[in-house]
C-alpha cells in the first residue's frame, strides 16, 4: 500500500499536469476554445491560462521537495477552493452570458478541481498528525 506522502504527491502530480494541460489550452488555443464556449473576451483565457500555468509549476514544484511543505500543499489546496467558489459564482448567477455548453465545462472543471483539493488537504492532513 502506498504511503500517505506518495498518495499526496500522486494528487500533486495530477493536478500539475490537469493545469498545464488547461493552462497550455487556454494560453495556445484561446481563439478555438472562445469559439467553442461562445467566449467574447478575448483576454480573459489567456490570462487564465497563464496563472494556470503558474499554479501547475508550484504544484509540481511541491511534488520535487525532499521535505514536506504542508503550508505550500495547503496554499495549493487554498487556490483549488477559491476556483471552486468561483465558477459557482459564475455558474449558478449566469455570469458573462456565456453559452450553456461553457457553464457545464466551467462545472466539470470545478468538480475536478474540488476533488483534487479535497484529497491533496485531506492526506496533508493526515501527514500531520502521523508525524
Amino acid at each position: 500500500m502506498p504511503t500517505l506522502m506518495a498518495r499526496l504527491k500522486t494528487y500533486l502530480i495530477v493536478n500539475a499536469v490537469s493545469s498545464a494541460v488547461l493552462g497550455l489550452s487556454f494560453t495556445l488555443f484561446s481563439s478555438g476554445v472562445q469559439s467553442f464556449l461562445g467566449f467574447k473576451h478575448p483576454l480573459v483565457l489567456p490570462i487564465l491560462g497563464a496563472i494556470l500555468l503558474i499554479l501547475s509549476v508550484l504544484t509540481f514544484t511541491a511534488t520535487l521537495l525532499k521535505k514536506h511543505n504542508k503550508t505550500l500543499v495547503n496554499t495549493i489546496s487554498a487556490f483549488g477552493l477559491i476556483w471552486v467558489m468561483v465558477s459557482a459564482q459564475i455558474v449558478f448567477l449566469g455570469a458573462f452570458n456565456l453559452s450553456l455548453i461553457a457553464y457545464i465545462c466551467i462545472s466539470i472543471i470545478a468538480v475536478w478541481i474540488g476533488f483534487l483539493s479535497y484529497r491533496q488537504y485531506y492526506f496533508n492532513k493526515k501527514i500531520g498528525i502521523t508525524r
